[in-house]
């Protein structure tokens, strides 16, 4: 009896180290709150990418401008350079499936306030614009016409300044603050599939029903708008900037995933992949979404495509500690680097010659990346010293 309660006893210790190793593995191998990072830092820097690389038309001088291996070859007649850009637009997709992601795990654990994700995006965005939109006025408008938004800024207009600050009609200051109102129609539109979807328990069957949606998001209800009956929704920014993008096919690949946990699968088994292998896998994965994004319409399946490169880039962005920190670093500023970067690349004069001092443009990505990253740090250093004094000025008046 006593030897039995020595093997129950060592038995109970051996299950409860397996049981500790195995949820330590399993951590190992989840897609976990560093890896979301991971994934917006890189999702950032494919936006400064797209904005960058894709549009000669809003660069100064109406064109690239730049030189090198990236603008002279190119891919059925399209520069690398260019085509690299046009691939930067999965940024979105990414931003959105991520929107999609979070929505459902807070939802199944009880802590979904749509009311504070809204407003949260609403704060950030806000503390960007009062602070930047006056600069704009006082500093830039009248400056040297460099670019076709170098003018912007010349008249203010009231009524103008009150729709931008909630983000309606935005084209007027930031044309790519309209991820603004999208991510608040996604927050919305996301709830009420979570809700309508929650007694589906089958992936297949849900991935079918995001496959309909996309199908007819992409397909029919462009075909619809032109109806004289919703012939006014092709001006909204709602419609534009929402349902005409490529990002809303994500919004409900997000949910799904999250839902059934396929990005933890993909994980664990990237996770059994040597890291040399990772990397080929990956490298083979971007250029083949660079070569069917820009040539093959493949853009309906980013639903699919884009959760795949992101567990494929963030698996190998975790096999170097110094390029996961970077981009952990990077996903932490990746709002702030969004709502500014554009400021410099098109629209104040001065930072505009700063960002492409030099025609290679590799150097250009590098320069508008420490911008909008600094800017970023400065940015949160001011408003924790405001909320310091807040709370020393509160404090110092409960003592009073």
């Amino acid at each position: 009896m006593f030897w039995n309660i020595i093997v129950l006893k060592e038995l109970k210790y051996v299950i409860i180290k397996i049981n500790k190793e195995m949820n330590q593995l399993e951590r190992k191998i989840l897609f976990t709150r560093k890896d979301t990072k991971v994934a917006k830092g890189m999702a950032i820097v494919l936006m400064l990418i797209h904005h960058l690389w894709t549009f000669p038309d809003r660069l100064p001088n109406g064109n690239l401008a730049m030189t090198g291996p990236l603008t002279t070859m190119s891919i059925n007649g399209v520069p690398i350079l260019i085509a690299f850009g046009r691939f930067g637009k999965i940024c979105v997709s990414i931003f959105m499936f991520f929107v999609g992601y979070g929505l459902y795990k807070q939802y199944i654990s009880g802590r979904l306030n749509l009311a504070k994700r809204i407003t949260s995006i609403y704060f950030s965005y806000w503390k960007i614009f009062i602070l930047f939109i006056p600069i704009a006025f006082i500093f830039f408008g009248n400056q040297e016409a460099l670019t076709r938004y170098s003018d912007l800024y010349r008249h203010f207009d009231l009524q103008t300044f009150i729709l931008n600050f909630w983000g309606i009609n935005v084209t007027a200051y930031n044309g790519e603050w309209w991820f603004v109102m999208a991510f608040v129609i996604a927050c919305l539109v996301g709830y009420i599939y979570i809700v309508l979807t929650k007694n589906i328990n089958d992936l297949t069957i849900e991935m079918g029903l995001v496959f309909l949606l996309n199908l007819f998001v992409i397909n029919f209800l462009p075909e619809l708008v032109q109806l004289p009956v919703f012939e006014s929704l092709k001006g909204e920014i709602y419609y534009e900037k929402f349902f005409n993008q490529t990002g809303i096919m994500t919004l409900f690949s997000g949910i799904t995933f999250a839902k059934y946990n396929v990005l933890d699968q993909l994980m664990s088994k990237l996770a059994q992949i040597k890291n040399w292998g990772k990397w080929l896998l990956s490298i083979g994965g971007v250029l083949s979404a660079i070569y069917l994004l820009n040539f093959s319409g493949f853009e309906f399946y980013y639903f699919v495509l884009t959760p795949v490169l992101v567990a494929l880039l963030v698996s190998v962005i975790n096999t170097s500690k110094i390029l996961t920190t970077v981009f952990i670093f990077l996903g932490q500023h990746s709002t702030n680097m969004w709502l500014v970067h554009s400021f410099f690349c098109y629209r104040f004069s001065i930072f505009v010659k700063l960002v492409f001092i030099s025609r290679n443009p590799i150097i250009n990505l590098l320069v508008l990346i420490l911008l909008s990253l600094g800017t970023s740090i400065a940015i949160d250093y001011f408003y924790n010293k405001i909320e310091k004094l807040k709370d020393k000025y509160h404090l110092r008046i409960m003592i009073d």
